[in-house]
């Protein structure tokens, strides 16, 4: 038998694998998460998972489509797709249009549904960056060819953001378009000057910000203020310390009947670790960890310099997302929010987040079929 013909596991089924596995444990939890939670508020128990599946199914098809488009026509349509992304996420700011909840102004109300326009735009802008990156390779070490027009896209777009207010999608923005700069050959002693002018700018926003000012007080002395501004975080604590090392086991846990507030969205790792304990919190962040390993893998054996920087681009944007809400949830972090990627209920997360999936995985196949030829 000659093994070189034996085909291997490829990058495209590793990240297929990692990705099933982690969208069936949010379909699973979701429900134990939110059962109660619905049957009080709405009357059916199944009043979230129905609409989890139904933004699942959209998502499955969004998928299909991106794993199977080839990525390189994303270069013809990267500022459309960018200039599209900043006219939804204007839209929210319209009367009868955009939707405030909990005083953010971030969603648009369509039928019985609500679009968040900021997680299009994070995607559309790692599309932008990954081919205007590549196409300046010959100017990224100049500042006024090569980082100002960034700083200058970045500014404007974060801005646009905190005016929802939205400072964690406008964080993000700003690491990822920063880093695909640098990864694409920008001088480091202009991200170095970035961020010393970012970080000050951020902490000057959270001072000045009354809400901002009293996560950060939450964060810094939590037990403290466990009965008002540390409330949430507190009750994830709580979580987490009891279900120990194996958990309460599937549906049997505490926290979400009323005490932890968002225990389905934002939370929701707080209750995998307080039904499934310490062993299957640590195999959701194995997960991701795997997931993220893959995708710069496949970015890394990228020969095309735009897929490279494409693949760079998704898979920080999935692990940024789920290291971020797995640090908040554990107290290494201020509060804010934002989803634990294909686990969190939310429709526009999960759409967007299977998007990204399904172009990543459209670049781990082409890498696969190119290796295979020589092979």
């Amino acid at each position: 038998m000659d093994l070189r013909k034996v085909k291997r596991p490829g990058l495209d089924g590793a990240l297929m694998a990692a990705l099933v596995i982690l969208v069936f444990s949010g379909v699973v939890m979701v429900f134990s998460s939110s059962a109660l939670y619905a049957d009080y508020k709405y009357h059916d128990s199944f009043f979230f998972i129905k609409k989890q599946l139904f933004w699942l199914s959209l998502g499955a098809l969004v998928f299909y489509f991106c794993r199977k488009l080839n990525y390189e026509n994303y270069k013809k349509h990267a500022r459309f797709l960018l200039l599209t992304a900043i006219v939804l996420l204007g839209l929210v700011f319209v009367p009868h249009v955009g939707k405030s909840v909990n005083g953010a102004k971030r969603w648009i109300g369509v039928s019985f549904f609500n679009i968040e326009p900021s997680e299009f735009l994070k995607l559309s802008f790692i599309i932008f960056m990954a081919d205007s990156v590549a196409k300046k390779q010959a100017v990224m070490k100049s500042f006024t060819s090569g980082m100002l027009p960034y700083i200058i896209i970045i500014g404007f777009l974060s801005g646009v953001l905190l005016l929802q207010p939205d400072m964690g999608s406008a964080v993000m923005i700003a690491i990822i378009g920063i880093s695909i700069f640098f990864v694409g050959g920008g001088k480091p002693a202009h991200v170095l000057g970035f961020i010393l002018t970012a970080v000050p700018a951020v902490v000057l926003l959270i001072m000045k910000s009354g809400y901002r000012n009293n996560r950060l007080v939450a964060f810094l002395h939590p037990w403290k203020e466990q009965s008002g501004k540390a409330f949430q975080i507190v009750q994830s604590f709580l979580a987490f310390g009891s279900g120990g090392i194996l958990g309460k086991g599937l549906g049997k846990g505490v926290q979400k009947l009323l005490y932890l507030p968002e225990a389905h969205t934002d939370f929701i790792f707080a209750i995998i670790g307080e039904e499934l304990g310490l062993i299957g919190a640590t195999l959701m962040l194995g997960l991701f960890c795997f997931f993220v390993y893959k995708g710069i893998q496949t970015a890394l054996r990228t020969e095309d310099i735009f897929g490279r920087l494409l693949a760079l681009g998704l898979s920080g944007y999935i692990g940024l997302q789920a290291f971020f809400n797995m640090g908040v949830v554990l107290g290494m972090g201020p509060t804010k929010g934002m989803t634990l990627p294909f686990i969190s209920y939310g429709g526009s997360s999960l759409i967007i987040n299977l998007a990204a999936a399904g172009i990543l995985m459209n670049i781990a196949s082409k890498v696969d079929r190119e290796k295979s030829r020589y092979n």
